[in-house]
């Protein structure tokens, strides 16, 4: 049973199966959160937790940049995979962004398609990167880490190395055929997440593909 009906609970729809509570029921909007969507998901996952079978929770792997510490964003994150923690089946899954044009419009992906499409110059920070994940992907790896009946884990779920915020930017408007219209400001910096599981062989994430998936499907 899938539990939401965002950006994941879109992705992971191949994947739903019995006797699984797959909760992607989270506050889509991290950089300016409100008091009570916390309050939402915090309710909703305290009923899900309630119920025997298993749960699959989707966390961020943003709890492991040492910049994001002291957000409410992400002290609320920590807060409901201790709660998860408390039962005795579950999985915790930590997420990087999903590479999507759907979704909160204020997300990397489409934040950047509409600004390119509007003309609209944005600002990036030189040094900043991201992890980057597809829905097939995250699929994939969802799925074995299910069939494999893994408990009580907290996964990071990344392939690869960090992107370039700059790189991201300039092949979605190269895709599109429109000029870049960029502005590089000081700042933003890498942050290395340790992988804590060796997924078998994933589909590759190729940027032309889903760029062409998505604005043909807009």
């Amino acid at each position: 049973m899938i539990v939401g009906n965002g950006l994941i609970a879109n992705a992971i729809k191949p994947c739903d199966r019995e006797g699984v509570i797959l909760f992607a029921s989270g506050v889509s909007n991290s950089v300016n959160p409100k008091k009570e969507d916390f309050e939402r998901e915090e309710k909703l996952l305290k009923n899900e937790l309630e119920k025997p079978q298993k749960l699959v929770y989707f966390s961020t792997i943003s709890i492991e940049d040492p910049d994001c510490q002291s957000k409410s964003y992400i002290l609320h994150k920590l807060r409901m995979e201790s709660l998860v923690k408390a039962k005795s089946n579950y999985l915790i899954l930590r997420l990087p962004n999903m590479a999507s044009l759907s979704g909160n419009p204020k997300n990397l992906f489409p934040f950047f398609y509409n600004s390119i499409l509007k003309g609209n110059q944005v600002l990036i920070k030189q040094n900043a990167s991201r992890y980057l994940l597809s829905s097939d992907q995250l699929c994939f790896m969802l799925n074995e880490l299910l069939d494999k009946q893994l408990n009580q884990e907290v996964i990071n779920c990344i392939h690869g190395e960090p992107m370039m915020v700059e790189d991201i930017y300039i092949k979605i408007a190269n895709y599109l055929n429109v000029s870049p219209n960029y502005q590089l400001q000081e700042g933003g910096k890498t942050y290395m997440v340790k992988s804590n599981y060796k997924f078998s062989q994933l589909p590759e994430l190729s940027m032309e593909k889903l760029i062409k998936a998505n604005y043909i499907s807009q």
